[in-house]
């Protein structure tokens, strides 16, 4: 029962995550930010398992090497794989201190650690056994370490790792592994924060190592023959697969390089050849926001809407009598996480496959309350499956070993918005909604939650807190403030929050 509680929390905990990538040597789902002719994984600051819900829930705790999911089909970063193109990212001699870069855009803590596998042979998938037949050290403050402990704050972190005397390859497979530390869990009855399952990053680097003497060969230089900047591309037909993660067209988010303006960036939108690409509006409300706001990609402020519209479009590129809310995916593709949005963003934009996609009025059943389905069974509590529920019970797909709706669904006497995380729980991210949730299904523990009217301070306007110091811009962190400086108690570090 404990490690169910925990790993419902750490998948619940999982929905705000961290996001890093290994940038000296580059990894392969990186090298295009070389420059080199391959395909853009604009998620490459992603590769996290699939996620920890999927990770511990569904693989028992198992990862791709380079970061897939562990049961996709198409692994898309080991050999074979898309952004697997074999090309060396840098050469060494055996026995280097390497120097290594880690981009961390979202810190939560935790540690890094390296494994090398002498592959040779870019053709083939290496095996988790290989990587771990050496666990590299780390220099950390002059003393050697097989974990570098993450400190504060976001940006490129550098270290030095020990290759070792007497391994040579024509194609190593450098790994780079976050195990983050910033949820609470439990190690059987040891329970505390960076305990239990944690979300992962995973990363592969192809190197060379030659015998110590030996002139290195190094990577060409792409900057130095005329290739042509990377172009967006129109928004890919998705193909299906078994995933929980939505693929993105949109660069990764940033850390934030300015202070805040008076600038609406609720106004922003994507521009010239990044109009229409999935993402891309939400990329630049996002960043712009942070001070990360690239004029060719972006425009903001009033003067980017017509007055009388929320959005500037050419009267042309959306049809005028459909009502694209009510798209959908339909046969193969229902419920497929994201393609109702795909189908409703590009629907509205002509490229609609009747394969794929149906809209008008008459997708949704009229006569049921589809807002009271909710997931029920094992299936209670994992992230999503609430709003699948709503959504395919809506369309008619609604299994009832998954989910039950109906008026019943809630217990009618109590206000559960109300309900927050109390005790050694106060303050967990994801903690509060977990207690609305499960409090109003019936599962309300008095040692993690307390609901009732007197949850919330009455006297102050929280909608003004605000995250602040280093903890700006960090995504969840502005809803954390609002939530637990609401508390009553309330917890609201001031090195964290300001709600004046």
């Amino acid at each position: 029962m404990v490690l169910k509680t925990c790993l419902l929390l750490c998948g619940l905990l999982g929905s705000v995550t961290p996001h890093g990538y290994l940038s000296v040597p580059l990894q392969r789902s990186s090298m295009w930010r070389g420059g080199f002719a391959v395909p853009a994984n604009y998620d490459d600051n992603g590769l996290r398992c699939g996620g920890p819900t999927r990770q511990f829930n569904k693989n028992s705790g198992r990862c791709g090497i380079c970061g897939d999911p562990w049961d996709a089909t198409d692994k898309e970063n080991e050999a074979g794989g898309k952004y697997a193109s074999g090309i060396i990212s840098k050469t060494y001699n055996e026995g280097d201190r390497m120097a290594v870069e880690v981009v961390i855009t979202s810190n939560h803590k935790g540690y890094f650690e390296f494994r090398l596998c002498p592959h040779n042979n870019v053709h083939t998938p290496a095996t988790q056994a290989c990587l771990d037949q050496h666990l590299l050290q780390v220099e950390v403050n002059r003393v050697m370490a097989t974990k570098y402990q993450l400190g504060t704050g976001t940006g490129t972190f550098r270290m030095n790792v020990l290759l070792p005397q007497g391994v040579t390859c024509s194609q190593c497979i450098f790994q780079w592994k976050y195990r983050t530390g910033n949820n609470w869990g439990c190690e059987g009855s040891d329970c505390g924060l960076g305990k239990g399952p944690q979300e992962h990053f995973v990363n592969c680097a192809d190197i060379e190592i030659t015998q110590s003497g030996q002139p290195q060969t190094q990577t060409p230089d792409p900057f130095q023959t005329s290739t042509p900047n990377p172009t967006p591309r129109t928004t890919p037909v998705p193909t299906p697969a078994a995933t929980l993660q939505p693929s993105t067209a949109a660069p990764a988010t940033l850390a934030p390089t300015t202070s805040p303006s008076n600038v609406n960036y609720d106004n922003c939108r994507a521009i010239g050849e990044w109009t229409g690409q999935i993402g891309m509006t939400n990329w630049c409300k996002t960043n712009c926001a942070l001070g990360n706001c690239p004029a060719s990609h972006c425009l903001c402020g009033a003067s980017t809407l017509a007055p009388t519209s929320l959005c500037l479009c050419d009267a042309s590129t959306l049809a005028p009598t459909s009502n694209y809310d009510n798209c959908r995916a339909i046969g193969a593709w229902t419920g497929q996480i994201g393609m109702t949005n795909w189908c409703k963003t590009n629907c509205a934009l002509g490229n609609c496959p009747a394969s794929r996609c149906l809209c008008g009025a008459s997708t949704l059943a009229p006569t049921s309350n589809y807002d009271n389905c909710r997931a029920i069974g094992e299936w209670t509590g994992q992230i999503g499956m609430t709003n699948w529920c709503k959504t395919n019970c809506a369309l008619g797909n609604c299994p009832a070993s998954h989910c039950l709706c109906g008026a019943s669904t809630l217990a009618p006497t109590s206000n559960y918005d109300n309900c927050r995380a109390i005790g050694a729980w106060t303050g967990q991210i994801g903690m509060t909604n977990w207690c609305k949730t499960n409090c109003a299904l019936g599962n309300c523990p008095a040692s993690h939650c307390l609901c009732g009217a007197s949850t919330l301070a009455p006297t102050s306007n929280y909608d003004n807190c605000r995250a602040i110091g280093e903890w700006t811009g960090q995504i969840g962190m502005t809803n954390w403030c609002k939530t637990n400086c609401a508390h009553n108690p309330p917890f609201c570090p001031s090195s964290r929050c300001d709600c004046s």
